[in-house]
């Protein structure tokens, strides 16, 4: 086993660690849980077996593995961007409901 491939099965091992220790104190939803859990087991496995992504880049017609993990990083990446996105918008929509209905308390208290 390379060095290299040591270190990608410590960091996921320690990715999936902490996934589960913040699926623990409920700052993870059981769904949030499957899907880190699977992105990390990916990782381990593509770090453990890097020559699987010679056929992937292959089948892509790519000139090189780095290509194909680049295109899966960014894809990654506005998945996890575009989620984000969604909760922030239904967390602002919540934020302006709590305080309409807190002005709409406070202003009938003084009437």
């Amino acid at each position: 086993m390379a060095p290299i491939q040591l270190l990608g099965l410590l960091i996921g091992l320690l990715a999936l660690h902490i996934t589960f220790i913040y699926y623990k104190k409920s700052e993870l939803e059981k769904g949030d849980l499957l899907i880190w859990s699977f992105i990390w087991v990916v990782f381990i496995f593509i770090s453990l077996n890097p020559n699987i992504l010679n056929s992937v880049t292959q089948h892509l017609n790519l000139s090189r593995p780095m290509d194909a993990i680049m295109i899966g990083a960014f894809i990654v990446l506005l998945a996890v961007s575009f989620h984000n996105y969604v909760v922030n918008k239904k967390n602002k929509k919540n934020i302006e409901k709590i305080i309409k209905e807190l002005a709409l308390r406070d202003f009938d208290q003084y009437k």
